[in-house]
């Protein structure tokens, strides 16, 4: 069953890999004959996708998926999983502003930070896991195993959707130096107004449309009058995972600096270069004293002149390049807010609300559904950051240097995936199986 495990948790992270390098090549080729905003996709594109996800694709998926999957019989047996949401966020939220401190955050990161760390995927990655788990041996007792799993992922990402939109866009959207000067009943203000959002009401109008059977008969029933609204919603629905994860891609495109990574790379080919040279005149004798420099021109990638490149060389020792220093400098931001965030999110935060559930869940649910339920909460608790944080962070046209922070965050949060699901769903798998 690991080598399953491992297996979907490979498949997912090429797949994101993949669509990753596709992005990074549209972020910054074709080259700009003026400016530094190359690609065939620019920042203020890039912002005017994202918008165009969030108000009209997003809402779609939200009210097309709660319309169709949720009734009062199902909230019946499993409604504290609306609270399930609550205490994530209220764990995850704490630990996430203690890390800021600790890992020194930069200032203006900082709001990105704590939203990051404190929404994790919700729908898509643990469906993947869920459907790879119900296929093994251990579950096969489960009777109708992945489709009530991903009913509980449906009736987590209630709540959490009203969180994420309200407080959490907010945060986004807004900076630490800014909030500080903002009076509560302002930041109040703020929040409802972010309750009104686009997303916020496709999640309105499917809690409406699927806890009212008449409606949900209407657009999701046998025979449905209203099936062709449904339809077309579902066709807008269908376009969201892609814009997602283009939006991820691109933005991480826009976080790499192509020419700086080939000058690094040619001021590495030129000390090989050297080096070569001089151990090649100290095997044939060369009658030059070890003191004396050895005299390279290149032909500089940024004028039309020659440059000589002077530099002594010995056989332990390989100069700077480019007033380069010979030590590793300290982390600098974006680094270490990278580094910071990919720690918390999937160690941290992962490893504390996996303990808080594990330790919940047999006192809160019972019945039939429990040890399903308790496995895919586990699951639930793990996943990396969501990808909705990306693509609402790209809506903020200030924001943008957080928005490519949080996709190069990303990328290596879904590697570090790999590992982290092996090792907690073995623990999950283990308690409840």
């Amino acid at each position: 069953m690991l080598l399953q495990v491992v297996g979907t948790a490979a498949e997912a992270t090429g797949a994101v890999l993949l669509l990753c390098a596709v992005g990074i090549i549209a972020a910054n080729y074709p080259r700009a004959k003026t400016g530094n905003d190359h690609g065939l996709v620019s920042r203020p594109v890039l912002a005017t996708i994202s918008h165009i996800t969030t108000t009209l694709f997003l809402p779609c998926l939200t009210a097309t998926s709660l319309g169709r999957s949720l009734s009062y019989s199902l909230l019946s047996g499993v409604w504290p999983l609306l609270l399930f949401s609550l205490a994530y966020v209220a764990i995850a939220a704490p630990l996430a502003l203690l890390c800021c401190y600790a890992f020194r955050v930069s200032r203006g990161f900082a709001n990105a930070f704590l939203v990051a760390a404190s929404f994790q995927n919700v729908i898509s990655m643990p469906l993947i896991v869920m459907d790879t788990l119900c296929a093994q041996g251990a579950l096969q007792g489960e009777v109708d195993c992945f489709h009530r799993a991903s009913t509980f992922t449906f009736i987590l990402q209630i709540t959490k959707s009203l969180m994420f939109w309200s407080v959490g866009y907010h945060l986004l959207s807004s900076d630490a130096t800014a909030r500080e000067g903002a009076s509560l009943r302002e930041e109040a203000r703020l929040v409802m107004k972010n309750m009104l959002k686009p997303p916020m009401i496709g999640s309105y109008v499917g809690l409406l449309v699927g806890l009212t059977p008449p409606l949900q008969d209407a657009f999701f029933g046998k025979g449905a009058p209203l099936k062709f609204v449904t339809s077309a919603a579902d066709t807008f629905a269908h376009a969201v995972v892609c814009l997602m994860m283009f939006i991820l891609s691109v933005s991480l495109g826009k976080s790499i600096d192509v020419d700086e990574g080939v000058r690094r790379v040619k001021a590495w080919m030129q000390r090989v270069k050297m080096l070569a040279c001089a151990r090649r005149g100290a095997g044939n004798g060369a009658s030059a004293s070890d003191d004396e420099p050895l005299v390279l021109v290149e032909r500089s990638t940024d004028a039309d002149v020659d440059v000589a490149i002077t530099a002594t060389v010995t056989d332990d020792q390989i100069p700077a390049i480019d007033n380069e220093p010979q030590q590793h400098a300290a982390w600098s931001p974006p680094t270490r807010d990278v580094v910071a965030l990919v720690v918390t999110r999937m160690i941290i935060v992962s490893g504390a609300t996996f303990t808080a559930t594990a330790f919940l869940v047999g006192h809160v649910f019972s019945g039939n559904d429990l040890n399903l339920l308790a496995l895919t909460l586990l699951v639930v608790c793990v996943m990396p950051t969501a990808n909705t944080v990306i693509v609402a962070s790209a809506t903020c046209r200030d924001r943008v240097r957080n928005t490519e922070t949080l996709a190069r965050a990303l990328v290596f949060e879904y590697l570090l995936f790999i590992f982290t699901l092996i090792a907690f769903v073995s623990i999950a798998l283990s308690l409840w199986y």
